[in-house]
């Protein structure tokens, strides 16, 4: 039978992002990721629990957990799953999720935009990476465990959603970016 193996989250000021793996009986490695808004968090985490018996729940005791919203929605995990939010420092997350995507990612392709497609350098380090989040964080990546954050700014997504929200009522991120589509448009006030 299939079980849930490990979980980590990136839970922001915005959206938490939850990714978990599974093994099935043939040994097979699936990645499962979710992303839910905070807004309804305690909602969904209150409804997740409604569904699941709580010796199924006990199974995970621990959720590694990157970004601010590990501290903030420690308690209700806590208390609603029976959980523990472990903080991880969020750059040393973004810098291995890359270093795990260069080594078990797709060889021939980095990322695709439009119809070009880019492979991975041959030489990795050094690189700069530049993770926007809530607010926006540059660093210089020399190796695994060597990078160095060389700048940043406090503006990024939930500048974006706040603004958005402000201009067009619209604060859900998704329904921010169906707003572009022919036809698109903020709804009648």
């Amino acid at each position: 039978s299939a079980g849930v193996q490990r979980r980590a989250a990136d839970a922001g000021r915005s959206v938490l992002d939850h990714l978990f793996h599974t093994e099935s009986s043939h040994a097979t490695l699936q990645l499962r990721f979710v992303s839910v808004g905070t807004a309804g968090l305690e909602q969904a985490v209150r409804k997740l629990r409604s569904q699941f018996a709580l010796e199924d729940m006990r199974q995970v005791r621990e959720i590694v957990t990157a970004g601010g919203g590990g501290h903030k929605f420690a308690a209700m995990f806590r208390e609603v799953l029976r959980v523990q939010l472990v903080p991880f420092k969020e750059l040393q997350a973004v810098v291995d999720g890359l270093l795990f995507l260069s080594q078990f990612g797709p060889e021939d392709e980095l990322y695709c935009q439009d119809d070009a497609c880019y492979a991975w350098p041959e030489t990795l380090f050094p690189f700069v990476l530049v993770n926007m989040g809530s607010g926006v964080s540059v660093l210089r990546v020399d190796g695994p465990q060597h990078f160095t954050r060389i700048g940043g700014t406090s503006v990024g997504g939930a500048t974006f959603l706040g603004l958005s929200r402000a201009l067009t009522g619209v604060g859900d991120f998704r329904e921010l970016m169906r707003l572009p589509a022919p036809g698109g448009g903020p709804p009648p006030a």
